[in-house]
């Protein structure tokens, strides 16, 4: 029932929010879909297997946005001759993420509990929430500082 939940809830945003990530923009979005994500894998400690459908659907939403709208963060501030490079390592690095800390947190609950690595995979991903949302601070910060352009430096002969 999770992955029910999941699906319907994530192809649900993605038909019909995506409009919702334009209005309040790429970065507030990520921000509160990577929230959203960081909440999931406590409250599959909490909430028990009686509630699958349900917290997949919490998965969901926060899948059905963070994906959308970190590409599309991700493609808004690179330059044009990067993007195509830049969607390709968003894509790698989630998919890359699953995998990995699939892996990793088998380990964490093997070793210690399934409440650890639950408690793990939110505090990992709730750090993820926090660089996005400082990167807003550092984006601030740098904008009357003008962007270098990549052909800017020169071997030196």
């Amino acid at each position: 029932s999770f992955f029910i939940g999941f699906a319907l809830v994530a192809l649900t945003v993605r038909l019909a929010g995506g409009g919702l990530i334009d209005r309040f923009g790429v970065l507030p979005s990520s921000v509160v879909a990577f929230c959203a994500y960081s909440a999931v894998p406590p409250m599959l400690g909490f909430l028990g297997p009686d509630h699958l459908f349900a917290i997949g659907a919490m998965m969901g939403l926060g899948h059905g946005i963070a994906y959308p709208a970190l590409t599309a963060l991700g493609i808004e501030r690179a330059d044009a001759s990067s993007r195509g490079m830049v969607v390709s390592i968003i894509h790698g690095a989630f998919n890359g993420g699953h995998a990995f800390f699939a892996y990793t947190l088998g380990l964490i609950a093997a070793s210690w509990s399934y409440s650890a690595a639950f408690w793990t995979a939110g505090a990992v991903t709730l750090s993820g929430a926090l660089l996005l949302s400082l990167s807003r601070r550092a984006k601030s910060f740098n904008a009357d500082t003008p962007r270098l352009r990549s052909d800017t430096f020169h071997a030196s002969s």
